[in-house]
């Protein structure tokens, strides 16, 4: 099956490099020149450490990142909270990792695979 994945943020990586584990011919592409710089996300859930360790590449995300155990939020007019959370139940937790970093890690990934990111 060929299959064409647009856009390769960390959706259509994931997507790309599941498809060609999983027998497909995959061509990726996305508008940018360059992935972008920032961040719009830096949170990883346990579930999304879960399904990474199936794709084998946890390890990569966990040593990029740092765990977070609790949240600070801080809304104009309103008291600041603190939230922490207890995930010693689970094998993973709330992992803090910059999205330039989750797409390295992926990008390298779908690479080892034999699929480049077709940019701009």
């Amino acid at each position: 099956m060929d299959v064409l994945v647009v856009g390769a943020g960390p959706v259509g990586l994931v997507m790309a490099a599941e498809l060609r584990r999983h027998g497909a011919t995959v061509r990726i592409v996305d508008k940018r020149a360059e992935p972008l710089p920032y961040c719009r996300a830096i949170g990883v859930t346990p579930r999304t450490l879960e399904v990474y360790e199936d794709m084998g590449i946890a390890r990569a995300m966990v040593e990029a990142g740092l765990w977070l155990d609790g949240v600070r939020i801080e809304i104009a007019g309103m008291p600041n909270r603190t939230l922490t959370a207890d995930f010693s139940d689970l094998p993973f937790g709330n992992l803090g990792l910059p999205q330039p970093e989750t797409e390295r890690i992926l990008t390298e990934h779908l690479a080892r695979l034999g699929v480049a990111v077709e940019r701009g």
